[in-house]
């Protein structure tokens, strides 16, 4: 009876299948993140509005502050760059 024993995979190898796997997931979160602003109304109540904090956002659009906090504090889709609160 024989036994195969199987080799880990170059180290090198692993760390760019996984940058691959990570630049993937952050464009899906990307898409996510744009249709949920669309959705519900944040990008609209944003569009030509000037600075709004994050509580006039929410009360814009009737979503809770914190959610908005948190959407508003991902990289924005274009810039790369973060939205202030």
């Amino acid at each position: 009876m024989s036994t195969m024993q199987q080799q880990a995979p170059p180290a090198e190898a692993v760390e760019e299948q996984m940058g691959k796997i990570v630049t993937e997931l952050g464009a899906a979160l990307g898409v996510l993140l744009t249709s949920l602003g669309t959705r519900s109304g944040l990008w609209a109540a944003l569009a030509g509005a000037g600075p709004l904090t994050t509580a006039e956002v929410a009360g814009k659009v009737s979503v809770e502050p914190s959610l908005v906090r948190e959407w508003r504090g991902t990289p924005c889709p274009r810039s790369g760059r973060r939205t202030p609160n």
